[in-house]
């Protein structure tokens, strides 16, 4: 067991990506003996009271862009988390939450002397996957940055497959630095079995971007509202400001055409979960997206596409669906399965559960991540 006197440096792009999705790994460090720093770019009072009302929490807010190539910018973050990582001398450090975080931590953390030094790959976003001469320029960049940074890290953790070899390919990280762990779990605890009790209501939860296949699941309600009018399609999610977000105009747009409901940004997205039958996520590419394993979690099938991350949450024609990535046709061709079947939505929703229990656990999760970094 770690000695009390112990630090761990917790860093991402988002606070509340520390708090919502990372809050029981706090636990389990506290448990441990840890203190913990937590280093994030929003300002203190975002962050819950509970948790940095506690004397072996700290926060340190740094300026930090999750988008954006500003290289004066970036070695300045570099230099912050540097000279927080001088004054509280950690002995381990773990980063995740986007990449500037994995990047920007991994190279302070080897210039502070950590001996621990420790990142997540969350997912492998358009600037790998997209294309246009712009993305292959930041591709370029991103490449570079990354290959330098892994380089200097003692391990690098991934949440599927598709993204470790692409990795190990492109020579970014060397295979035995290299490991895998099941998304960032969820909290069975909170996102408890319900059974299903509107059958004609569909969800997408996340960000409001191309890339997380937006367009496609609206064109999808689009068409399946024509011939079943009574069916809702809801979407929960918050604006972004990354280049590729849907604008407040096209929301407008779709819920005065009738297509979809829209509830905007939740703190609590839980009850969103129970009232749907089934959960839609036609995204390009993922970690292991965490709105899918709330769903299972929940008791919900799951419709979304056979690209990396996104199909580790399905065993095709059991707890759901795979699509082609910006298939709309196989899209509609699915969702309307669910629709015309309410036992088949009760007998997947149920072994999406059981897969959530088996493999997704946060509290299991948590453990295989103490046993790599520890």
């Amino acid at each position: 067991m770690a000695k009390q006197t112990s630090k761990i440096l917790l860093c991402s792009v988002l606070a509340e990506a520390i708090y919502i999705s990372r809050g029981e790994l706090v636990d389990k460090f506290l448990s441990k003996g840890f203190d913990i720093i937590l280093v994030a770019p929003e300002e203190e009072s975002t962050i819950p009271f509970d948790l940095i009302n506690n004397n072996s929490v700290k926060y340190y807010r740094i300026n930090l862009q999750r988008t954006g190539m500003n290289p004066f910018r970036d070695i300045s973050t570099i230099n912050q988390i540097k000279s927080i990582i001088r004054k509280e001398k950690p002995s381990h450090v773990y980063s995740f939450g986007g990449a500037k975080a994995a990047i920007y931590t991994s190279l302070a953390g080897a210039k502070g002397s950590v001996r621990n030094n420790y990142c997540m790959i969350n997912g492998l976003g358009s600037i790998f996957r997209g294309e246009g001469i712009k993305n292959k320029l930041t591709r370029k960049v991103m490449s570079a940055l990354f290959k330098r940074a892994l380089n200097k890290s003692d391990g690098v953790i991934f949440q599927n497959e598709d993204d470790r070899q692409e990795f190990i390919n492109k020579s970014l990280v060397v295979k035995d630095k290299t490991h895998i762990v099941n998304g960032s779990g969820v909290n069975l605890d909170i996102f408890t079995y319900t059974s299903i009790e509107n059958f004609n209501s569909f969800l997408f939860v996340g960000r409001l971007l191309k890339d997380k296949g937006i367009y496609e699941y609206v064109e999808a309600a689009r068409i399946l509202k024509k011939t079943y009018p009574n069916t809702s399609f809801s979407i929960v999610g918050g604006f972004d400001d990354n280049p590729t977000g849907v604008s407040e105009a096209e929301i407008n747009e779709w819920i005065e055409e009738g297509i979809i409901t829209f509830h905007g940004k939740q703190k609590n997205v839980l009850p969103y979960y129970q009232e749907c039958t089934a959960f839609v996520l036609p995204s390009y590419h993922e970690g292991t997206p965490r709105t899918s394993l709330e769903a299972m979690s929940v008791g919900r099938s799951i419709i979304t596409t056979d690209a990396p991350g996104c199909r580790e949450t399905v065993v095709e024609g059991v707890n759901g669906y795979l699509v082609p990535v910006k298939n709309v046709t196989v899209l509609v061709k699915r969702i309307e399965a669910i629709i015309k079947s309410p036992k088949l939505a009760q007998t997947m929703g149920y072994e999406s559960f059981k897969l959530a229990k088996e493999k997704y656990d946060v509290h299991k999760v948590n453990e295989s991540i103490l046993k790599i970094i520890l």
